[in-house]
């Protein structure tokens, strides 16, 4: 065994200088936390979690708001609508103001579940 391989610290080399380097080293330990913490005792997606979320902070919102706030193409937003609409965490309602538009509205369970997130 030689004295790299028994537990020192390895040199990064040019990598200490790459921002691509750190800014990946940085997400796979976010993306752990989430997991941990949010995600797998919550079963929620990241952008599940984040749409959750925005409704928490805003109330009702128009699909095409939630859909430009996390970046999500019409079809993509409509397939994670449906995902949370069929676990009961969100209703789509008529808008008020204008009858012809629909609101995204959390449930009760999903207000719920994002206090609990947000905690």
């Amino acid at each position: 065994m030689n004295a790299r391989s028994a537990g020192q610290t390895l040199s990064l080399g040019a990598l200490e200088e790459v921002l691509g380097f750190h800014l990946a080293t940085a997400t796979v330990t976010t993306m752990d936390t989430f997991e941990r913490h949010i995600g797998t005792p919550l079963n929620l997606r990241k952008v599940e979690y984040s749409l959750l979320l925005l409704l928490l902070a805003n109330g009702p919102l128009a699909p095409k708001r939630l859909g430009r706030a996390l970046a999500l193409s019409a079809p993509n937003l409509t397939l994670l609508l449906d995902r949370l609409q069929q676990r009961d965490l969100i209703r789509r309602e008529r808008s008020e103001s204008d009858r012809r538009s629909h609101n995204i509205v959390l449930t009760d369970d999903g207000r719920q579940l994002a206090e609990t997130g947000a905690k």
